[in-house]
């Protein structure tokens, strides 16, 4: 039986950062493994892995949102508009719906994101059409003689 262990053990603080524009992001700065780390994430992200039974269908694992509202509705009209408990983060959304993101989920999808971006950073190139051009391939004759 596999046990997943806990390593975020609390939110020190947060604040509104600007990516694009005014408070469009927060920044979390929690304990993990007894060191504070900081995660920033844009508003518009939140509102759309919000998994409310309003905006998701848990059984198919799908958003039931309507993506073209999604920047108007990824707004908080203040501070008072965001809380944490010990497990999770309530933002009150300036269109009246509520989400209530589990800490370490969030956490968990940002670390994630850190090391997909680390190893980009180390030299792996994305892929294109034009790169697939270059990819070795088998002739149909070599894998109908294999047959």
């Amino acid at each position: 039986m596999f046990v997943q262990r806990r390593l975020l053990s609390r939110v020190i603080s947060w604040n509104f950062k600007n990516i694009r524009s005014q408070n469009d992001s927060l920044e979390v700065v929690f304990e993990e493994k007894g060191k504070p780390a900081k995660l920033i994430m844009p508003l518009v992200w939140l509102r759309d892995h919000c998994t409310s039974k309003k905006h998701y269908h848990q059984p198919t694992n799908q958003r039931k949102s309507n993506c073209t509202e999604l920047l108007n509705q990824a707004k908080i009209k203040g501070a008072d508009q965001i809380s944490f408990d010990e497990k999770s983060i309530i933002i009150n959304w300036i269109d009246g719906h509520q989400s209530i993101f589990d800490i370490e989920d969030i956490v968990g999808k940002g670390r994630m994101r850190r090391l997909e971006q680390r190893k980009l950073d180390r030299g792996m190139e994305l892929w294109d059409s034009e790169k697939l051009k270059e990819v070795p391939r088998i002739s149909n004759e070599l894998r109908l003689s294999e047959v």
